[in-house]
Parts: structure tokens; C-alpha cells; sequence
């Protein structure tokens, strides 16, 4: 993992440039059409996301995909197999807008730049595509080719805990993007016969506005059997065991805060009781059997 300078400047730069009130119209003709397509393109992104939000959008068949490749095998199993998902707090789903809607700012802002910039392609036909490895499909959120060379871009949008980690060690594995990324990689190869062994974190920090880039290498001596099990696992008659972080307890409540924020973590743990920190922030507590026996 290095630290990086091949967007994160730019796109500073830009934002700053946006803000005069003579930027777009001093823009040649066909740079206005090409930035006016971006635009377009934008509101459809955050029409999608504020569709989902409002509940408008129709709710897609669960299954296994690029997005979710390195999710909780568990979860992926229970929710393929009708496990219905519980509702998330009210707090929490205006979070998730947030980071949805600044990531679709941050997919524009690297493409305006493409415009601007001939080190910088976005590879729009795989923007749009169904990628595909080994039957499993995706949509990747930024294909570049910078100074000759593919990248996948990955957005992530972070509150400043999470972006303080991870802008300087990268996205931890807990909650699958390394994985995920690497999936996008293979059907980016697979798709187009040439190597993707470069990712491109961009990170955003929803609390401050601040950029961060990061570039990882490609690893499929970790990813590829990682994935080849979550196939194997969902695609089993069993439902597989919980993983490590889903196997700590302290006491009754459940340490994880993975399985805290899982959408089937009842159909998963059966029966919860859920306190409250100072912060506001969740923890879910088991329930004892008859003989006092914390069930598991």
C-alpha cells in the first residue's frame, strides 16, 4: 500500500476551479456537451440512490455478486436462501445516503478531470458494463487508465474514524473491499484480455470533505480462494458457520460490529435484545435458553 498523488490533487483543484462563476462557460463548446454528459449521468446515479432511499427502487433478488463477494458467507446464504431483511435504523440509512451521494460526487469529479487531463482515461464501456469472474457478476465504480497504465478506481466514503484508518492503511479486510476489489480486478482481465493489477482507493471523509488516495497491488494468492469458498459456501444445502468475527462474545452481547450492522442478524442469531451506548451506537445481546445457557 503507497500513498498517492495520481487524482486526489486534481480533484481539489478542479472543485476549486468549479466554484468561478465564468468556469463551464469558458469551456470550449464540446468540453460544455462532454461536462453537460457528466452531469446527466450524475443525477441518474443519485436518482438510483435516492430511489432506493426512499424506497422506490424494486428490491433485488439477493445473490451472489461483485458488491458483496467478501461479505459474511453466513449472510449471503441466509439472505438466498428467504431470509427477509430486517430495517435499518433511521440514523443509519440517512448514513448510508450520505456516502452513496458523495461517492457518486467523487466518480464525477475523476470524470470531468478525464476530460480535462490526457493522462487520465475513464473507461467508460466497463463503467456501464456487467464485468464478470468465474459466473460471478459486478458493476466496478471507476476503470481508469492513467499515464498508460489500468487502475481500478475504488470510492470509499468514510466518517473521520474510519478515514483517519483507513487513508493511511487502506480498507480493512472486515468488511470485504480488498476483496472485492481484487474480484473487480480478475473480471476487468477476463473481460478485456489485459492486466488490472492496480487499485486506486479514493477515499472520502463525509464529516470534513477531505480526499485521500491510496494504490494497492493486486493480490490473488490471498482473493482467489477467498472467493472460491464464498461460491462453494453459498452455494451449499448448509448453512456455513459463522466466521471469526462473527464467533466473540462479551457475555451475552455480541462483539462484532460486523454482524451489529447485518441485515439478518436475527435469522442468524435467533432471538436479540438491543441496548444502546452514549453515542448512540447499537450492541445486540443473545438470549439464554431455559437452562441459563447463552444460545449460540
Amino acid at each position: 500500500m503507497t500513498d498517492s498523488t495520481l487524482i486526489k490533487g486534481k480533484m481539489e483543484e478542479l472543485v476549486t476551479d468549479m466554484q468561478e462563476d465564468d468556469w463551464y462557460s469558458n469551456l470550449a463548446p464540446a468540453l460544455q456537451l462532454s461536462v453537460a454528459e457528466v452531469h446527466r449521468k450524475h443525477i441518474d446515479s443519485i436518482r438510483i440512490s435516492v430511489g432506493n432511499f426512499l424506497g422506490m427502487e424494486k428490491r433485488r433478488e439477493p445473490k451472489l455478486s461483485g458488491s458483496n463477494i467478501g461479505s459474511c458467507p453466513r449472510e449471503i446464504w441466509l439472505k438466498t436462501h428467504g431470509a427477509i431483511p430486517e430495517k435499518f435504523r433511521p440514523r443509519t440509512k440517512f448514513t448510508f445516503q450520505l456516502g452513496d451521494s458523495f461517492e457518486c460526487d467523487i466518480v464525477s469529479l475523476v470524470r470531468i478531470i478525464a476530460l480535462l487531463d490526457d493522462t487520465i482515461t475513464v473507461r467508460e464501456d466497463l463503467l456501464q458494463a456487467d464485468i464478470e469472474w468465474n459466473g460471478i457478476k459486478g458493476h466496478c465504480d471507476l476503470p481508469m487508465v492513467i499515464n498508460g497504465e489500468n487502475y481500478l478506481g475504488e470510492c470509499k466514503v468514510r466518517t473521520s474514524y474510519g478515514y483517519r484508518r483507513d487513508s493511511v492503511n487502506g480498507p480493512e479486510d472486515l468488511w470485504g473491499y480488498p476483496h472485492q476489489a481484487n474480484f473487480y480486478c480478475r473480471a476487468l482481465e477476463q473481460e478485456t484480455g489485459e492486466e488490472w493489477d492496480k487499485i486506486l482507493w479514493l477515499f472520502g471523509n463525509k464529516d470534513t470533505g477531505h480526499f485521500a488516495e491510496l494504490v494497492e497491488e493486486r493480490n490473488d494468492g490471498k482473493y482467489v480462494d477467498l472467493a472460491l469458498d464464498m461460491i462453494d459456501a453459498v452455494g451449499s444445502d448448509a448453512m456455513p458457520p459463522r466466521p471469526p468475527h462473527g464467533q466473540s462474545l462479551d457475555g451475552d452481547k455480541i462483539k462484532s460490529i460486523k454482524c451489529c450492522y447485518c441485515g439478518v442478524k436475527r435469522a442468524c442469531w435467533g432471538e436479540l435484545t438491543v441496548t444502546f451506548t452514549s453515542k448512540g451506537k447499537p450492541e445486540y445481546h443473545i438470549k439464554e435458553d431455559g437452562d441459563g445457557e447463552l444460545e449460540r
